[in-house]
C-alpha cells in the first residue's frame, strides 16, 4: 500500500514516516508541508532520523 503523509515534518508526521517505513507491505509515496516550512526539500526519512529514502518533502 502506498502512503503519503500531509504535515510530515512535525512530531506526528515523523512518527508516521518511521512506522510506514518499518511496516511490511507499506511504501512511503511522499509527504508535504506548508509553504515556507524549513523542512521543504529535505529527505523525508533523514528528517525523521533514519537513513535517507530518496523522497523529498514537498510543498502542498
Amino acid at each position: 500500500m502506498k502512503i503519503g503523509i500531509v504535515g510530515c515534518a512535525g512530531r506526528m508526521g515523523q512518527m508516521l514516516i518511521k512506522e510506514v517505513l518499518g511496516t511490511a507491505g507499506c511504501e512511503l509515496a511522499g509527504g508535504t508541508e506548508g509553504p515556507g516550512n524549513p523542512a521543504l526539500g529535505k529527505d523525508m526519512a533523514a528528517h525523521a532520523g533514519l537513513e535517507p529514502c530518496g523522497l523529498e518533502i514537498s510543498e502542498d
